[in-house]
């Protein structure tokens, strides 16, 4: 599996969603690396670490993120983008005690039925002619409005890396998210967790996210970015990177802030493992 590693540190390992990689955070690790070791694999089956004979599960990304968990001598945290999100709540609901914090980060236990309907859509048009064209709708559909008209080379880098992806590997992730589910890990999460979309995601809305977070029996934050779509780590890195180091540094709920960001009422101690 290729891994990528920034900085030093208390553990923060880091998943990407469909079409995506370990590049997604090599922001974040220059801008925290000075505090926390970012870890950020290509997920078994996408990107570098695809496998001939080996197909995209699910259950194979939980697999590889339980060894590199249980490669750390404390508890990481674990930070899931999208389809990563379910992957972190699947690796949890095995043993909850084994991660520090969770992050999701645009992303829902189990997509909303018009995204699964639009992914279907979307791997059938793929099956019938190929990937052409489908590295630019991506772009447009993931970043904000904002995004689109002032970083026309977030767009560029995104279609192109989508493009270098696999074919295969591209429709077996659709599948796993089409078909998965990981709604049956929410009641077991008893670490802090850090519930964060952007303004305009229609992967994960507002609202969705803030049901969710809502859902979590542990103690949980929910912030909105404004300006901001699917990718809010690359559209708004500073302030991404700042709303994850607070958090990581010491996990609060029920402050509001001037920013319109949405929170959950109660206090969290500090814990005694991981940050």
């Amino acid at each position: 599996m290729h891994v990528e590693e920034h900085g030093t540190g208390p553990c923060l390992i880091c998943l990407h969603g469909l079409g995506g990689g370990a590049w997604f955070f090599r922001d974040l690790g220059k801008r925290l690396g000075d505090r926390y070791r970012i870890v950020a694999p290509d997920l078994p089956g996408t990107g570098q670490s695809r496998s001939a004979g080996r197909p995209f599960s699910l259950e194979a990304c939980r697999d590889a993120l339980v060894c590199l968990i249980e490669e750390e001598r404390q508890p990481p945290s674990v930070l899931g983008h999208s389809l990563g999100t379910m992957v972190a709540l699947m690796a949890n609901a095995l043993d909850p005690k084994r991660i520090s914090r969770l992050i999701f980060c645009g992303g829902l236990p189990r997509p909303l039925p018009a995204i699964r309907a639009k992914l279907q859509d979307r791997a059938n048009r793929i099956r019938a002619l190929g990937m052409h064209g489908i590295p630019d709708e991506i772009a447009a559909g993931v970043l904000s409005s904002r995004s689109r008209q002032h970083s026309a080379g977030l767009s560029g880098i995104f279609s192109h890396l989508t493009r270098e992806e696999e074919t295969s590997a591209y429709l077996e992730g659709i599948s796993a998210l089409v078909s998965g589910t990981a709604e049956y890990a929410v009641p077991m999460v008893s670490s802090p967790c850090l519930v964060i979309t952007g303004e305009e995601d229609a992967y994960a809305p507002p609202d969705s996210a803030r049901a969710f977070a809502s859902s979590l029996p542990s103690a949980n934050t929910c912030e909105v970015m404004p300006g901001c779509g699917h990718l809010a780590f690359l559209e708004e890195p500073a302030g991404f990177a700042e709303r994850l180091g607070s958090f990581l540094r010491n996990p609060r709920v029920g402050t509001e802030t001037a920013d319109g960001i949405q929170n959950f009422a109660g206090t969290l101690p500090n814990p005694k493992q991981g940050f």
